[in-house]
């Protein structure tokens, strides 16, 4: 089984990254933000609490912007690991691009819940939704018919999104979707046929 690593020792250079990283360790200990406190995340970062509150003013600050932040990162990491996708055609590209992001959603199941329903419920041009689809939108205007505009690829990528997202909030309801969201094979192949099905292809 899966164990997700501790992330606070690996960045301990700057207290306010400390700070963010004591958060989600926190978060993945805890499950639900509700059970995180000030108190707990100045212990793990080893910061007074006056810092905290310096940085972030309120937990609720901190928690949004601990899981942008990390999964900002992650997300983005993985996918520069993967540069050998400019070699191939865009829809190939989009395909493998959402993989990674569902792959890290399976991997961290608690932090990802936390940023999808954030992202639903306060809607930003900074968060991790926005931010995957304006990596997407050049991608989907190279692949889709000729005269589309920008606004189409936007729907396009926000649909294959909102779809990735769906299926791993109802984790539990396979009866309905027929697919388990942390079956790896089963989720490469419901993003390669809902790809193929957005892009018309």
């Amino acid at each position: 089984m899966y164990k997700e690593p501790a992330t606070v020792e690996k960045h301990s250079r700057k207290p306010k990254e400390r700070i963010m990283y004591a958060a989600i360790d926190i978060m993945r200990e805890e499950g639900e933000p509700d059970k995180v406190t000030i108190r707990k995340i100045a212990g793990k970062a080893h910061v007074g609490i006056g810092l905290i509150n310096y940085h972030f003013r309120t937990k609720e600050n901190l928690i949004r912007e601990s899981v942008r932040m990390f999964l900002g990162r992650e997300i983005t990491a993985r996918w520069e690991e993967h540069l050998l996708f400019r070699k191939k055609n865009p829809g190939v590209m989009i395909k493998e691009m959402l993989k990674t992001a569902a792959d890290f959603m399976a991997e961290y199941p608690k932090i990802s819940r936390i940023s999808v329903l954030y992202d639903l419920i306060n809607p930003s041009d900074k968060d991790n939704t926005a931010q995957t689809v304006r990596n997407l939108v050049p991608l989907v205007q190279e692949t889709v018919k000729r005269g589309s505009g920008r606004n189409e690829a936007e729907l396009i990528a926000n649909n294959m999104i909102a779809a990735i997202q769906s299926l791993f909030l109802r984790t539990g309801l396979e009866y309905h979707t027929g697919i388990d969201f942390f079956d790896k094979e089963k989720r490469d192949v419901f993003i390669e046929i809902m790809v193929d099905q957005f892009l018309k292809r």
